[in-house]
């Protein structure tokens, strides 16, 4: 059996109702076959309303009155040449051409009001013709707003004519003259009531056209009328107006009678339109009433079960709170529970036995004394000891930075809180990606204890402090250059063998599940002596330190004073391009970022766009800035520490969706290393 595909209904206009249009168009699809329209109703654009499709028809309302005004107009040329064969016109005030306007309406009326001035009621009507031309003249089209029936504006200049020849022939007449004119007087008015309730009623019902078009019909047959019985006195010279003027009378009469008939019956209908806009309007009031009851009711159940709810949730949060007090007392009355930190009592677990077993956690870890074999430690230590590295480390290059503070003026402080604010900050900690942040100052410091510097330490002092387990290695070149400038003590080596250091002491720290026994190797045993060794032993430890599953964060690395690091810049650009490459190779194995600080850096590091990684940030301290109040170190420390911290917070939160419990594998034996 074929398929009926149903026509999508289409309309053109759009209505002022979006809900009408919807149903009339997608209804069906949208709603289903129980919202379908009824079969046998289409929506009336003008009644903004779905109609029964038999009372909407395409008619034409005001074919008749069309027809009448070419009807009219052929009358008119007649009587026109009737003029002329019998030379009546010269006698006319009236040029007899084949198209009239609005203003010959006027010329006309007002000669005719000039030489009847001793008449006052040929001057009242001619002062109403003239009242209701000149408005016409002013409206858009000749005669729009007179008969907007007519389908365009030939019409206008047919009824200019009739107007103008027909009050020129009048005022030949001996009889009749005064009422002739204040029939056609009337006219213009009454044509301006009934389009003047057209436009009103816009919406109105065929009913009402219906009947605007006989007032138009009866209108044009009035003037019809006119011209016929002056047409048959034009031979006599308009004496047939004095003889047959009683007839003649009879007939205006009739037809006025007719117009007037029309005009009562299109203004009853006109009242039945505006009861039922009434009624629309009282029930549309009504329906409002209706939706706004059904509204307010909404709102009060809504509140209802809000409160409900917040009272539900109130006592769900008492009981929580009942509960974690009660396992605080619980955990407190256990000797492995230690009151001043809120922990766990480590020595207590050790002497119990508790703790024998790896037991890595993600985020802030707890001591795990034991994991480290005794090797690890013995190793480790002795490693520092021979590097001459564990008498200074970063912390101490840091708290110099800081005491170093009070010496800055204002446009310092400035410089430094523009830069801890700026949107390369920012995006360098927010980034998901591994990113390169180089801070370029104005001219390389004279100081070590520099605003550049100061802006490193704070920003590395952040993100220690921003809790999670992120690895953060800095080096702070200018202070260690101050120190001494041997190769091994502030040369790439020297920086190298810095952050080795720092990778062991994370290792001792955090008690990680770490052999440190391959340092007794000669080739890493050496590596503060040779730079390539050095590398090799940068990449074994943090390979180690991540398998450890130390951090599931980032990985950050801090090279302040990269210029004040002596010897050839071009060894200087190569371990930095070392350094990225090892950081970035292992960080991507492991799946975590690798974030890296430069700053004060050598313009081969600044120009080198082919450094591996993902992403490169350069912040320009140059230029002026706005002096800003003198503040305390402190509170410059804590204001920037703020504006810093916000953003390594959202980028934690960000990238920890999802936490994993299980422990990474820490007994990888790879000694391996590439070259």
């Amino acid at each position: 059996m074929a398929t009926v595909v149903q026509a999508v209904p289409q309309r053109g206009p759009m209505s002022s109702n979006s809900a009408a249009d919807f149903v009339k168009i997608h209804g069906q699809e949208a709603l289903g076959e129980k919202f379908m329209l009824v079969e046998g109703t289409t929506y009336d654009v003008e009644l903004d309303k779905f109609m029964p499709t038999a009372e909407l028809t395409n008619e034409n309302h005001y074919e008749t009155s069309a027809k009448t005004l070419e009807n009219f107009k052929k009358t008119l040329e007649t009587f026109k040449k009737t003029l002329r064969s019998n030379r009546v016109g010269e006698k006319l005030d009236v040029e007899l051409k084949d198209q009239y306007g609005f203003e010959d309406v006027m010329d006309i009326a007002t000669r005719l009001k000039e030489s009847h001035e001793g008449n006052g009621s040929v001057s009242t009507c001619m002062t109403k013709i003239k009242a209701a031309f000149r408005y016409i003249g002013k409206r858009k089209g000749v005669l729009a707003n007179l008969a907007k029936f007519a389908p365009n504006d030939s019409y206008g200049v047919v009824l200019c004519g009739g107007f103008t020849v027909i009050l020129g022939a009048i005022d030949r007449a001996d009889t009749l003259r005064e009422e002739l004119y204040a029939v056609i007087a009337e006219i213009p008015l009454k044509m301006h009531n009934v389009n003047d309730m057209l436009e009103l009623h816009k919406k109105g019902t065929a009913k009402l056209h219906k009947c605007a078009d006989a007032v138009f019909v009866a209108m044009f047959s009035l003037l019809t009328a006119v011209i016929n019985r002056l047409s048959k006195g034009i031979t006599r010279k308009l004496s047939g107006l004095i003889l047959n003027g009683k007839e003649y009378g009879k007939d205006v009469k009739e037809a006025k009678k007719e117009l007037d008939s029309k005009l009562e019956e299109f203004n009853e209908e006109a009242q039945v339109c505006v009861q039922r806009r009434l009624a629309r309007m009282e029930d549309a009031v009504q329906n409002m009433g209706i939706a706004m009851h059904k509204i307010g009711s909404s709102v009060i159940e809504v509140k209802e079960i809000s409160v409900e709810q917040n009272a539900k949730l109130e006592a769900q949060t008492q009981q929580t709170a009942l509960a974690q007090n009660a396992l605080y007392y619980l955990c407190g009355a256990s000797d492995l529970f230690d009151p001043k930190s809120g922990t766990l009592n480590v020595a207590q677990a050790h002497l119990k036995g508790l703790l024998t077993a790896p037991h890595p956690t993600h985020g802030p870890q707890l001591a795990r004394s034991g994991l480290a074999s005794q090797n690890t430690v013995k190793y480790g230590q002795k490693w520092l000891k021979t590097a001459e590295v564990s008498g200074r480390d970063h912390m101490t290059d840091m708290n110099e930075c800081l005491q170093g503070a009070h010496e800055f003026n204002g446009d310092d402080k400035a410089q430094i809180m523009s830069a801890i604010q700026s949107s390369e900050v920012l995006a360098w900690v927010q980034d998901p990606r591994s990113c390169l942040l180089i801070i370029e100052p104005e001219s390389s410091p004279e100081q070590v204890v520099n605003p550049v510097a100061f802006l490193s330490v704070l920003i590395t002092l952040e993100i220690q402090n921003s809790g999670g387990t992120p690895i953060v290695l800095a080096v702070f070149c200018g202070l260690r250059a101050e120190q001494s400038t041997e190769e091994s003590v502030s040369g790439p080596l020297g920086i190298v063998t810095q952050l080795n250091a720092q990778l062991i002491k994370i290792v001792l720290d955090n008690d990680l599940a770490v052999d440190l026994s391959f340092l007794k190797r000669t080739n890493f045993k050496r590596a503060h002596e040779v730079t390539k060794d050095a590398f090799r032993l940068f990449k074994k430890l943090l390979e180690l330190v991540l398998r450890a599953g130390h951090t599931d964060d980032t990985i950050y690395l801090v090279l302040d004073g990269l210029s004040s690091i002596p010897g050839d810049e071009e060894d200087v650009h190569t371990m930095v391009s070392n350094i990225l490459s090892i950081g970035e190779d292992v960080c991507q194995e492991a799946g975590i970022d690798l974030k890296v600080l430069i700053s004060d850096p050598i313009q081969e590091v600044l120009e080198d766009d082919d450094l591996a990684i993902d992403k490169k940030l350069v912040l320009s301290m140059v230029g002026p800035v706005t002096e800003l109040e003198v503040v305390d170190p402190e509170d410059l420390q804590q204001d920037a520490s703020l504006a810093v911290g916000l953003g390594f917070r959202s980028k934690r939160d960000e990238r920890r969706r999802t936490t994993s419990d299980s422990s990474d594998d820490s007994d990888s034996d790879s000694d391996s290393v590439s070259e």
